[in-house]
């Protein structure tokens, strides 16, 4: 419950038929903070015998989800009709794993594997690849159904995402189609709530909240900064039997976004 609402807190809501923002990670916690408080009384005055709190973490404040999609608003997107197939598994991949754009520009034959991808590098226009944003290699993983779409996708060439003699599509191929989606479905809130290709990340990040999965966890798959999301630091001897709840919570939003 205490997570629904924070959620709630977060994705924002419509009073009196006008709308309410979300409010950040941070005023998040402060909030929380109080209630946890008073919790913390009834607890120790025996009106309650069990810690609500407990295995609740804080939000991150580094990486905000602020400018978050809702579940609606991308089923909608990846229900549209889309001009390029390309560009539409490029945001799906976006939206079910959490990468960054260069990071998934960055998918290779020898970094996709049937249960995780290697994201050791990134794919920078006029750079090609190179190293991460925040230094940390991961492995995110990927149920059965995201890489079937991917490794046939993938097939021979060098990048998933490949134009043709081993590079990458362009910077914009896939966040300016993205774009037109989005302006034909949700303009107004693209343009109150800041929505970009890149808060899809942020939605990842939210939904796998929602879905239960241990905030720990959550960081290791997104990627954090600081080496928040090293898997090396966290997961020394990485298997896929660590992330059960990614997985189901993966494959549930794919079924969700597919059918």
């Amino acid at each position: 419950m205490i997570r629904k609402w924070r959620l709630w807190l977060k994705e924002g809501r419509e009073e009196a038929g006008k709308p309410v923002p979300g409010l950040t990670n941070k005023s998040i916690n402060n909030v929380a903070s109080a209630l946890k408080i008073m919790l913390d009384w009834a607890l120790a005055d025996e009106v309650i015998h069990k810690d609500p709190f407990r295995g609740v973490s804080q939000l991150l404040v580094d990486d905000d989800t602020r400018g978050a999609f809702t579940l609606e608003q991308v089923e909608t997107i990846f229900h549209a009709p889309w001009s390029s197939y390309d560009a539409w598994l490029f945001a799906l991949t976006a939206a079910t794993t959490g990468m960054r754009e260069a990071e998934v520009r960055a998918i290779r034959r020898e970094t996709l594997h049937e249960r995780y991808i290697d994201v050791n590098l990134q794919y920078k226009a006029g750079k090609g690849l190179a190293p991460l944003k925040t230094k940390d290699e991961r492995k995110v993983p990927i149920c059965d159904a995201l890489y079937r779409l991917l490794d046939a996708h993938t097939a021979n060439k060098r990048f998933t995402f490949d134009v043709g003699e081993g590079v990458p599509i362009g910077v914009k191929f896939a966040t300016t189609r993205f774009s037109e989606i989005v302006n034909a479905n949700y303009k107004e809130e693209k343009e109150e709530g800041g929505l970009v290709f890149h808060s899809l990340r942020h939605f990842f990040n939210t939904y796998l909240q929602a879905e239960n999965v241990p905030v720990n966890k959550v960081d290791a798959v997104i990627g954090h900064s600081s080496g928040k999301g090293s898997m090396t630091a966290r997961y020394t001897d990485w298997r896929p039997e660590m992330f059960p709840e990614v997985y189901e919570a993966q494959e549930k939003l794919l079924n969700t976004l597919l059918t």
